[in-house]
């Protein structure tokens, strides 16, 4: 019997639950940390946002004209560069431009701002082999 009466009051107790135990419903949260924001100093205000400056205009290119001795035009690039690096092994104190005016592409030495140059250079391109070579004026 006394180990009855025993076993009734382990029961007992485990029914009826610990007194010292608290039930938690809801996870405890931390304290939150009391942080003051950052605050301008009073003798230094925040300064007033810039206003949007308005787009400013592109500056207008002006248009330069020149001269050059075209000396071949074809209806094909290959046939213009072979002629083009024929012409810089000619002239070697000239640029040589291959210009592109579809459907032709036009072979062009020299870079000059007069047309006296461009005549100069022209009989030039004509001593060399360049019989149909003429001045053209440019704009850049």
């Amino acid at each position: 019997m006394r180990y009855q009466a025993l076993g009734l009051l382990v029961i007992g107790i485990f029914l009826a639950g610990c007194p010292n135990r608290q039930v938690v419903n809801q996870p405890t949260k931390e304290p939150a940390a009391q942080m003051e924001t950052a605050k301008p100093f009073p003798e230094q205000p925040a300064p007033p946002p810039e206003p949007e400056a308005p787009p400013q205009p592109q500056p207008q290119r002006q248009a330069v004209s020149g001269w050059r001795v075209q000396i071949f035009v074809s209806g094909t690039r290959e046939n213009a560069r072979r002629v083009a690096e024929e012409a810089r092994w000619k002239f070697l104190d000239q640029q040589i431009f291959v210009a592109e005016q579809p459907p032709y592409f036009k072979v062009q030495v020299g870079n000059g701002l007069s047309r006296q140059a461009a005549e100069t250079l022209k009989q030039k391109a004509r001593e060399l082999g360049y019989q149909g070579a003429f001045a053209v004026e440019v704009v850049y």
